[in-house]
């Protein structure tokens, strides 16, 4: 491949990244990630955590939840069902998708904790974190790619999905929240174990509650250590007034 080649497919790669990402958390920890410790939760920890801020009993799935009845026919049976319907596009197993929640906004990372860092080279971050991934990848089996990473999109869940989502793409799917959240900005990094992103389709009743799904499922974790990262993060002051 061509040197101008090379530079064009770089140039493109930097173009699907923030100039900065922040991260909102408490000052104990801040150090810790500044040295490279980055902990990645599951999806089925933020679907049911207490922490208000960071709570969202619907991450990873889009929801199609019209405001007039619908029916549902059963093809084999001929049987049919009326009344308010949601139909779920699901981005796979929550507790097996793990997720690194930074924002595109400093602003919007005060509620997660006292201290703000932000990174501020996101293409060699995320190089960083899929080296990492790959280290993991020779203990664990992972989804192919190993890493994404890209902003959150918001939608409507009375609306027509955005036309930039497919939702029957779960690679996609990792990245949807309702609108209710856009104030987050939110940049996010994923990696899950094989198997995880996987599309999962279901028609439910309005007072269907995803959590239920995973009562008897146990969240995960992982620590990630990718070395210093000191030379493209910091910690980020408040604005003067």
């Amino acid at each position: 491949m061509d040197s101008e080649f090379l530079q064009r497919r770089a140039a493109k790669i930097l173009q699907m990244f923030p100039s900065s990402v922040f991260k909102g958390l408490e000052a104990k920890y801040a150090q810790s990630l500044l040295d490279g410790e980055l902990l990645f939760r599951s999806f089925s920890y933020f679907m049911r955590t207490s922490d208000v801020a960071r709570s969202d009993g619907y991450d990873g799935r889009h929801i199609d939840a019209p405001d007039h009845d619908v029916v549902v026919e059963n093809l084999t049976t001929g049987a049919k069902i009326s009344g308010k319907m949601e139909f779920h596009n699901i981005s796979g197993k929550p507790n097996r998708i793990f997720c690194f929640c930074t924002s595109k906004e400093r602003a919007a990372c005060e509620i997660f904790g006292d201290t703000v860092v932000e990174v501020t080279d996101v293409a060699e971050f995320a190089r960083r974190l899929e080296r990492a991934i790959r280290r993991l990848g020779r203990l664990i089996r992972l989804d192919t790619p190993l890493l994404l990473a890209r902003e959150v999109l918001y939608y409507e869940p009375n609306q027509a999905a955005p036309s930039t989502l497919n939702v029957k793409d779960a690679n996609d799917l990792a990245f949807v929240k309702r609108s209710i959240y856009k104030s987050e900005h939110e940049f996010r990094f994923v990696f899950s174990q094989r198997g995880g992103r996987e599309l999962i389709q279901k028609i439910a009743l309005k007072a269907y509650r995803p959590v239920e799904d995973i009562e008897s499922v146990n969240d995960r974790m992982h620590l990630l250590k990718v070395g210093s990262i000191r030379d493209i993060a910091r910690i980020s002051a408040p604005p003067t007034i």
